[in-house]
């Protein structure tokens, strides 16, 4: 009887917490929120789903909110989450071009040159679950060949197997890291503060360069502590401090 009475006990935790979240039922209360146009209230809702899952869906609704409500820095920012998730969709490209109007920022970064975007192309192609499948893969014909060895003996096919599999598990993993690592680099921020200034160096003593408008995107150098190096072109670079930007981010 106490071991029934556990069972039940401990199923109705389970079902609990996994009924506590389910993000389609509140993506689809955010959608709806949204049709009405109450901006506020889809909002909270896409935001709540954003702290417990990173999807590009969620991403763009964020992105269209903020715009609805006006807040062009804020959409900006969402638009490239979701662009790092999806780098090639069209909806994101063009939504990002129509709030990069309304921002009216002259500063760019330079566009990526033909192998950077070949390199994203083939990227998009072969994801991070894609390599994480192969590498399950990979891994379990090395471990096949193994076994073999083991209850066979030595011969040609599975010494040469367990050469073969073992180099490609060894570059597999090696840039399986490599791309995960990348995915969850802050290389990119947003320029968030409208006081924002570009100074020499790490420090409130160094010299201000110039003042940079808020909305504007800016590549990573280096960090010192709450100080970010940043270039948003060829003839724009310096110090700014963290507080002052929003790290393009997927957590």
């Amino acid at each position: 009887m106490k071991k029934l009475y556990f069972a039940i006990v401990l199923t109705s935790i389970s079902m609990f917490f996994l009924s506590a979240f389910d993000p389609i039922s509140e993506f689809e209360k955010g959608n709806s929120h949204y049709e009405k146009s109450e901006y506020n209230k889809a909002l909270e809702q896409y935001l709540k789903i954003s702290k417990n899952i990173s999807n590009w869906k969620v991403y763009y609704n964020l992105g269209n909110t903020y715009f609805k409500l006006g807040d062009f820095v804020q959409s900006k920012i969402y638009y490239l989450k979701a662009k790092k998730l999806k780098p090639f969709d069209d909806s994101i490209k063009q939504n990002l071009q129509i709030v990069e109007g309304m921002l009216n920022n002259n500063i760019r970064l330079s566009d990526p040159g033909f192998l950077s975007v070949l390199l994203k192309r083939i990227e998009s192609v072969f994801t991070i679950n894609f390599l994480s499948i192969l590498l399950l893969i990979v891994l379990l014909i090395f471990c096949f060949f193994i076994f073999k060895l083991v209850r066979v003996g030595r011969n040609k096919i599975n010494i040469y197997g367990i050469l073969l599999s073992f180099c490609f598990l060894f570059i597999l993993f090696f840039y399986h890291v490599h791309r995960v690592n990348g995915f969850y680099d802050e290389n990119y921020a947003v320029i968030v503060n409208s006081e924002a200034k570009l100074r020499s160096g790490p420090g409130m003593n160094n010299t201000v360069l110039f003042e940079i408008s808020p909305g504007v995107t800016v590549h990573i150098i280096d960090t010192n502590r709450d100080w970010i190096q940043v270039t948003a072109s060829s003839e724009t670079a310096g110090w700014i401090n963290v507080s002052s930007v929003k790290k393009i981010s997927i957590k």
